[in-house]
């Protein structure tokens, strides 16, 4: 049985990204009481609502994390160099983000401990992503991407986190999507600056 082409693997990046804005909004809709700002995205994984929680764990957390393991093992099948990093140190992420799936707010110091991991490891595949190939053919990428570390950093320091947190969420999930397109619309050969050749005239 053959692994899924680069581009089904893209897809399923970008699917990933989609089911965690859907699964959310259907999750704080069953919740009834989530409110945007005045409430932590990981509320939703100890709703009242036991469909609710279900979304949150496993249309947020579990499924997506999945999703992306399987996206990241095509890039590291297909692409070389920095980009095989990003990929097994984006996998390593994604397991404790599965983690958070299994571990909710009811797990005290265990769940936030494993949240945390989670963001530290997916900032810094974000970072090696920054020098992958495939990512860096297009400047627009590397725009987006350091103006939301600016804006995240930013924020960090000067809002709520029960605000924070499903910002950058919502940041990462939307880049995250941006980045299994990219991967999608590359030859899957790692990327090298061009070289000028200057030639003199005699």
């Amino acid at each position: 049985m053959n692994y899924p082409s680069k581009k089904h693997c893209s897809y399923i990046g970008m699917a990933a990204s989609a089911m965690i804005f859907i699964c959310w909004f259907i999750s704080a809709v069953l919740d009834g009481e989530w409110v945007l700002g005045d409430s932590a995205l990981s509320n939703l994984g100890v709703s009242d609502s036991l469909l609710g929680s279900i979304f949150f764990s496993w249309g947020i957390c579990i499924v997506p994390g999945f999703l992306w393991i399987i996206e990241c093992i095509s890039i590291y099948r297909t692409e070389d160099g920095v980009s095989r990093k990003y990929a097994l140190v984006t996998i390593y992420a994604m397991v404790w983000l599965i983690g958070v799936g299994f571990v909710d707010q009811r797990f005290g110091l265990v769940h936030r401990y494993t949240a945390f991991t989670f963001m530290f490891i997916m900032a810094a595949g974000i970072l090696l992503a920054l020098r992958s190939g495939f990512f860096i053919r297009r400047r627009i990428y590397i725009r987006l991407t350091q103006v939301m570390f600016v804006v995240l950093a930013v924020m960090c320091f000067t809002i709520p986190f029960v605000i924070y947190e499903p910002t950058a969420i919502a940041f990462v999930a939307l880049w995250a999507g941006m980045l299994a397109y990219a991967y999608g619309d590359s030859d899957g050969k790692e990327y090298r600056q061009p070289t000028t050749i200057l030639k003199h005239k005699h």
